[in-house]
């Protein structure tokens, strides 16, 4: 049987005539059928790339070779001539298949369009990745991701704030690159804070992820549900156990959570989140700690106003912006 018309058939574009050849061929042996359903098995796993990996494709190769590696011994020397000639050539088409469906999927997989998504101050948005991930994006966020991951790997990059919900894979990992370190997973929920000039912080509510920092990527953290990671250049690396990570998502439905946060953090989240410059005056204020717990529907000077309870800090507003300062000065 002619190769090409046989990769014809395969691929729907043979004529009646053809496919006439083809009926008339199988008919005439059955090995000739068991030979052309096995092939057709192997040559559909291509219109299931999005589904499959070459892990599969090989193991269905493997198959193949090893049901038709033998042949009977009471055949004649000709009919094994024949029989033998027929199988090379069974191989060959099925190894330039194998190597046709390799060739889609990497074509495939280079192919893949970036997408991104920025979002601006005052805003809050959520999307689905193409493996059902779901992310949830912070004020002042960017993410980069492709219109579908490839077999071997699922991986976004990050600057501002988002939170987790990775389906997972066992065989392909799901990696966040953020500035100054990366976060790899294979499913899980967690909470990556990495804006510029910022301390970054990764909590991990559940499952388990690796963190490796750009400049020490031979030394691998590995985070526990509850664990919270801060890295900077200048501070350098801190771990925390038994944290509270559930609080951490809280900016998700819009409300805000602060606990034991300085001044400065806590006013660059309002920022981002009400669109408003905040000065605060008194530079010393900047690291005092606060505790802070507001609804979804709390307005920035609601905020303002539980913050100035304490008596430690104090405020007045203009046109363009709000002013922090020492009430004690």
């Amino acid at each position: 049987m002619n190769e090409q018309l046989l990769i014809r058939y395969l691929n729907h574009q043979s004529t009646a005539e053809e496919t006439k050849q083809i009926f008339e061929w199988i008919s005439a042996n059955k090995e000739n059928e068991k030979w052309l359903f096995e092939t057709e098995r192997i040559w559909s796993l291509k219109y299931e790339m999005h589904f499959s990996d070459k892990k599969k494709i090989s193991r269905a190769y493997q198959q193949f070779v090893a049901r038709n590696k033998t042949f009977p011994s009471s055949k004649s020397k000709k009919q094994l001539i024949v029989s033998w000639s027929k199988y090379v050539a069974a191989a060959i088409i099925t190894i330039l298949l194998v190597i046709n469906i390799f060739k889609l999927q990497e074509a495939q997989e280079m192919s893949s369009q970036m997408n991104v998504i920025e979002v601006p101050p005052g805003q809050r948005t959520s999307v689905i990745l193409s493996d059902g991930t779901k992310v949830w994006l912070n004020a002042g966020s960017k993410l980069a991701y492709p219109s579908n991951f490839s077999s071997k790997k699922r991986s976004v990059s990050l600057e501002g704030e988002g939170f987790f919900e990775v389906v997972r894979s066992e065989e392909t990992p799901f990696v966040v690159h953020v500035p100054l370190l990366n976060v790899t997973v294979l499913g899980t929920m967690f909470n990556v804070k990495a804006y510029k000039d910022e301390i970054t912080e990764v909590v991990l509510e559940r499952g388990k992820i690796e963190i490796t920092i750009h400049t020490d990527p031979e030394n691998p953290i590995l985070m526990n549900p509850n664990d919270q990671v801060l890295y900077s250049v200048e501070s350098g690396l801190t771990v925390n156990r038994s944290l509270h990570a559930s609080t951490i998502k809280k900016w998700i439905i819009g409300e805000t959570y602060f606990y034991n946060q300085p001044l400065k953090n806590i006013i660059k989240e309002l920022e981002r989140r009400f669109n408003r410059p905040i000065i605060i005056r008194d530079k010393e204020l900047e690291g005092e700690l606060f505790n802070c717990h507001t609804q979804p529907d709390a307005t920035l000077i609601q905020i303002m106003n539980l913050l100035k309870e304490t008596r430690r800090i104090d405020y007045f507003q203009n046109e363009r912006e709000i002013i922090v300062f020492n009430p004690k000065k």
